[in-house]
């Protein structure tokens, strides 16, 4: 399942099932200087990755060394309704992460209830890990190498 924005985007995935997938079984992917991305994934089951298969979920804001100047939201999983809670353990693929989450080039991403700092991958990793999975917990990891705000609190609007 992709959803890649090439100018501004708003989407709500909820309640799929995603399996035998290659690449990223939900890959959301920001990359036009003026366009912005606003995307609610919840309640969504994300398995069974086949053979080239790397993430259960990639988002990706921004380019490396792109002109991106934006502020996205990513509302993935919940913190605390369980049926809005993605289910991605075990669908990292070739010994990656089952949820990875980047910020680069110039832009911001906003995340619901988000309290760490904006360069803090490791409180983003604890963050989505605790809005994913009931059950247990995904892999996960963040990467901010942007110039941009970072990783900031923020709401966003359900499509």
């Amino acid at each position: 399942m992709n959803l890649i924005s090439l100018s501004s985007a708003s989407a709500l995935i909820d309640g799929n099932s995603v399996r035998q997938y290659n690449g990223a079984g939900v890959r959301l992917v920001m990359n036009d200087g003026n366009g912005t991305l606003d995307a609610t994934v919840r309640g969504n089951t994300v398995a069974n990755p086949a053979g080239f298969a790397v993430n259960g979920l990639l988002a990706l804001i921004g380019t490396t060394g792109g002109t991106e100047n934006t502020t996205s939201c990513l509302n993935l999983g919940d913190a605390t309704t369980a049926t809005l809670k993605n289910s991605l353990t075990g669908s990292g693929g070739s010994g990656a992460t089952d949820i990875r989450v980047r910020q680069l080039a110039s832009t911001t991403v906003k995340l619901p209830g988000y309290g760490g700092t904006a360069t803090d991958n490791a409180a983003v990793v604890s963050y989505l890990q605790g809005r994913n999975n009931p059950a247990t917990t995904p892999t996960a990891s963040a990467t901010n190498t942007g110039t941009g705000g970072g990783f900031v609190a923020g709401t966003c609007a359900v499509p």
